[in-house]
């Protein structure tokens, strides 16, 4: 199997927490089936995630964001070939973008707003690595 790692952003436009707590329970049961990890932050307006499986279930896990009304403007940041998963243990996981609001995590924010469409690639995926090591402290 090539374990692949996809990000992709995408707009929600203000999601209420009913439907936030529906897709991921409902990722949580499709991810297990698929063997799929990953992170999902949510902020006022976007989503961003970060989904790590083989390279043909996350295309497919992928297909299904595409068709879920409750994501707009997708955008794929990158998805490529890793050695590794950040969060082998979570078959999906949700960090709201205010509990990341701290120090070191402040270079993340963009005139003190969580703005996924204006950071870097590299500073998406350091924004990943960092949670995937201090996820507990957040």
């Amino acid at each position: 199997m090539q374990l692949t790692r996809l990000i992709y952003v995408s707009n929600h436009s203000g999601i209420e927490d009913t439907s936030l707590e529906a897709i991921l329970e409902k990722s949580i049961i499709n991810n297990k089936i698929d063997n799929i990890t990953g992170l999902l932050i949510c902020s006022g307006e976007d989503f961003i995630q970060l989904i790590e499986g083989g390279r043909t279930v996350v295309a497919k896990c992928f297909m299904r964001i595409m068709q879920d009304e409750r994501h707009r403007d997708i955008r794929i940041v990158f998805s490529k070939p890793v050695d590794s998963r950040l969060f082998p243990e979570w078959n999906m996981q949700n960090v709201s973008a205010s509990q990341i609001r701290n120090e070191p995590l402040s270079k993340y924010w963009i005139n003190g707003l969580f703005e996924p469409d204006e950071m870097s690639h590299k500073d998406i995926e350091e924004l990943f690595i960092f949670l995937s090591g201090d996820i507990k402290k957040i």
